[in-house]
């Protein structure tokens, strides 16, 4: 799905992992992270082998659908940064948030 790549390697997720890594030091905190990002990892794997089988399931019509419910989503949450932004420049617009 081309919503995957931007979901899951987006700054976003980026921004999360540098900071966790970067929290605290030593070598439990860097062992505890890369335990954590090997088991994101392999969820991830497993989801998308089986959405190759799901998409065998799904008509066309049903992934259209899907796909345009999903855009929607991601303007919505793009559309929350914006006003989170804007808001963030303007205090006085906090009202209206």
């Amino acid at each position: 799905m081309p919503l995957t790549i931007p979901i899951l390697a987006g700054p976003g997720a980026i921004s999360a992992v540098v900071l966790f890594a970067t929290n605290h030091d030593g070598i439990s905190h860097r062992i505890v992270t890369a335990l954590v990002l090997l088991a994101v990892a392999l969820t991830v794997w497993v989801q998308l082998r089986l959405a190759i089988a799901a998409d065998k399931l799904i008509t066309p019509n049903m992934a259209l659908v899907f796909n345009k419910v999903m855009g929607l989503l991601v303007a919505a949450i793009a559309f929350e940064f914006i006003m989170d932004g804007i808001a963030g420049h303007f205090p006085d617009l906090n009202t209206l948030h």
